[in-house]
């Protein structure tokens, strides 16, 4: 199987799945740095879905606390 097929069908399945439950398994994965940036680089739909403040154009991340982020636009 090519590496193209088999990320098809992932996509497929999670695709397949209901928001919440597509949102929960994401998040489960992307426990690891390294299967975040996989997520990132292969599933960019599927990474923005569930983390849509840590994809924004701004740049900033949902883990960075909101003090910070008062502090970098004052």
């Amino acid at each position: 199987m090519s590496e193209k097929h088999l990320l098809n069908e992932t996509l497929k399945r999670y695709e397949s799945m209901t928001p919440s439950i597509r949102t929960a398994k994401i998040r489960q994965l992307a426990k690891s740095k390294h299967n975040q940036k996989f997520i990132k680089k292969y599933f960019p739909n599927l990474f923005q879905e569930t983390f849509p403040a840590s994809s924004g154009e701004d740049g900033c991340s949902e883990l960075t606390p909101h003090r910070e982020l008062t502090a970098k636009h004052r």
